[in-house]
This record gives structure tokens, sequence and C-alpha cells, in this order.
């Protein structure tokens, strides 16, 4: 039975990148920079015009992580000075990206001198590693990104999210902030069925799966945290060598997701076992409202073809998105997977109402769950081999 839990409690908590998200450079990218402090690197950005350059300079969000594309946790401020390593990740905000610059253009006091060039639908920056004349007059105090321990909640001037203070790894409120803030989300939800062959069904919920902070690291630009998760069953607790890691920007969040199988689902699963993430819409969202390029849940197609809905939506990568307009306000998730999973099934499918599909998916809920008013992302994993699938999730404030 152990084998059959972890199918689904390593497939579900893992991860292009949405307009308000930051762009990712990976150091192995930018190779110059490769072994200079981290406190050194720059981005560079013009705010004038092409034959008038007004540069101005920022410190990107540097994220250290290890081969395996998971965040590496400090005690202290020391690892700032170190040497930047070939799988750190730079995160360079949307407003650190700005004109072309006509003709090359030197940067003084800063390596390379012509700046390694950084070019998206946002704009160009330059990286340099800069001596420390040149960076201290970097304004370095003022803060885009707060966590709140004691409320369990990361805010910034464009939304706050609020975690769970049983569960981080779902929040009770999700609330968008403008001239009048907006809760968009609330009481977020995870359910799981596993169909086993030759065995019985196993349903799981959020409240048989508890996730903590283990650890989280705050600076001006940036929240992170690395999520933890324990199985309970009956009255025992199934501790799972998982963590995830979240990063929450000013304007955007990302979780990057692994699944981990150890068996091959295919052979072992009936169609329709998967992962439901749930929620109950907020102020002013109407469901008829809500734009997205993911397919609707038909629960009779999972028992025919059905790989063409997802594919349908792939290009170099395969990106599917949820937008919930609040107001002004629209909270964006996008999903990025590669062809090869979405090829084997793997891709999320909207639920309209998370009621209307529960027959016909054969869910069943822990007591006192009211699916009512519910809408939904579905992930059906019955299809995947046996190993390790990653992919990227986005959230835009």
């Amino acid at each position: 039975m152990a084998t059959f839990i972890q199918i689904f409690l390593l497939g579900l908590f893992l991860s292009d990148i949405a307009t308000a998200a930051p762009e990712y450079v990976s150091a192995s990218q930018a190779r110059f920079l490769v072994g200079r402090p981290r406190s050194s690197i720059v981005v560079a950005f013009n705010t004038g015009t092409a034959l008038k350059p007004n540069i101005r300079l920022a410190h990107p969000v540097m994220i250290p992580m290890n081969r395996d594309g998971q965040m590496i946790w400090f005690t202290g401020d020391d690892w700032k000075r170190q040497s930047v390593d070939e799988f750190d990740r730079l995160a360079i905000e949307k407003d650190m990206l700005g004109r072309p610059i006509s003709g090359l253009f030197e940067y003084p006091g800063c390596l390379p001198t012509n700046g390694i060039p950084v070019t998206t639908s946002q704009g160009v920056g330059w990286l340099v590693s800069c001596r420390d004349e040149v960076t201290s007059s970097i304004d370095v105090r003022s803060t885009r990104v707060t966590y709140r321990e004691n409320s369990s909640e990361v805010y910034s001037k464009y939304y706050s999210y609020k975690f769970k203070k049983e569960n981080h790894m779902l929040f009770e409120e999700l609330t968008l902030k403008g001239n009048q803030d907006k809760v968009v989300a609330r009481d977020s939800d995870l359910y799981i069925k596993s169909d086993v062959r030759n065995f019985f069904t196993l349903n799981f919920s959020s409240a048989d799966i508890e996730s903590k902070i283990m650890a989280s690291r705050v600076e001006p630009m940036v929240a992170l945290a690395s999520l933890g998760f324990y199985l309970k069953v009956l009255f025992f607790k199934i501790t799972l060598d998982l963590r995830t890691d979240a990063a929450f920007f000013e304007s955007s969040a990302n979780i990057p997701m692994i699944i981990t199988l150890p068996v091959n689902a295919k052979k072992r699963l009936h169609p329709k076992s998967g992962v439901l993430y749930s929620f109950l819409p907020g102020d002013g969202v109407e469901v008829n409202d809500i734009k997205t390029d993911m397919p609707r849940l038909v629960p009779q197609r999972l028992s025919g073809e059905y790989i063409s809905e997802g594919l349908s939506r792939c290009q170099k990568v395969c990106a599917f998105e949820l937008l919930v307009p609040s107001g002004e306000k629209t909270l964006k998730l996008k999903l990025s997977i590669n062809r090869s999973l979405v090829e084997k099934g793997l891709f999320p499918w909207f639920v309209p109402d998370v009621s209307a599909v529960t027959d016909g998916m054969e869910w069943s809920f822990r007591r006192g769950f009211d699916p009512k008013k519910r809408i939904g992302i579905y992930l059906e994993m019955s299809g995947l081999p046996e190993g390790s699938h990653p992919w990227d999730f986005w959230i835009g404030f």
C-alpha cells in the first residue's frame, strides 16, 4: 500500500513565464559571472533613449541552486559574498529592463565592460560584475516583499497570500491589492484519487497531508520558502523526504514542481486517477468571466483518447493559463509542461464546477467537504512512467 501512496504524494508537490513574472537567467548562460562574488552582480538598464542613454543599476535576485535544481539554504549572509555557482539562478524584475542602446556602451568599474545582454519582450538589460564603489550606490533598503510569520502571510503592494496555518501548501485567502482590495480566491483544497488496478481505490484529502515551511529567507525583492510534507494514514505519520521551494516576488510567485513516481503508473492505475486542486471564488468573481486555454474537464473523455486536448496548447513548451478577473484586477495561473509529459497525458483540465463532475469522476470527498461553488484544476496522472518529471507553475498578481 505504501508504494501506491508514494505514487500520488510524490507526484503532487512539485513545476514560458507569465507577463508579471521576472526573467530567470541561469548563471551557466552568463558564464563570465561564474566565480565572481554574488554581491557584485548587477543588472544595468537604460531609462533614456537609444541615442541618449540614462543608465540605472539594480541588484537582481540571486537564488543559489544545486545541480538537482533545488534551492540552497544558508544561515546568515556570508553566501552573498561567496562566488556565483554555475547552477545559481538570477531573477530580473521587469522594471530592471529598459530600452536598447545604439552602438557599444561601457560600464565603468564593471566587467565585462560592455555587459552581458538579456533581451526579453519587456526590454533589455546588461549583466555585469561591479566593484564595491559601484554597488555601494545601489539602493538595497527598499522592500518589495514581506513575510509575516505570525499571520502566515506574504504580501507586496500588489497582493496578499495568506497560508493556511495547518497546511502551508494551501492558501486561506488570496487578495489582489489596489484602490480597493479584492479577495479573489478563498479556502484552497486538495484531493487525490488513486484507482489502483486489482486493488481498492485510495482517496486522500488535504486533511491527510500536512505541509510546513521548513526554511525561509526574506530579502528586499523576494521571499523564499521551502515546504516540507508528510502524509497521515490513520494514527501513523509517513514522513516523505519531499520539499518544494517557492519564490514570492513583487507581482508573481513561482513554485517549481517535480513528480517522482516509484512505479509505472500506466501499468498500475486506472484512468481518472489524479489530483484535484480547488478553491472558492472570491469577491466579484463570476465563473463565466474566467478565461482559460485549458480544456474543460469532461469525465467521459478520460476513458478514451484525450491527449490531443493538451497537445493543441503546445509550442516549444506546452503552456496552460487560467485568468480569474475580479473588478479591475486579474489573478493569473500558468503551468508550463514539457511536451513529452503532455504526450503521456499530464496537463491541467479546468473544472468550472467541481460538484457537476463529482459523480462522473467517481470522487469520494471527506465528510464535511462541500464541492458546491468550487472551481479547480485537475491533473490526470495515470499515464506517467516511473521516474522524475518536472514542470513549472507561476502565479501572476
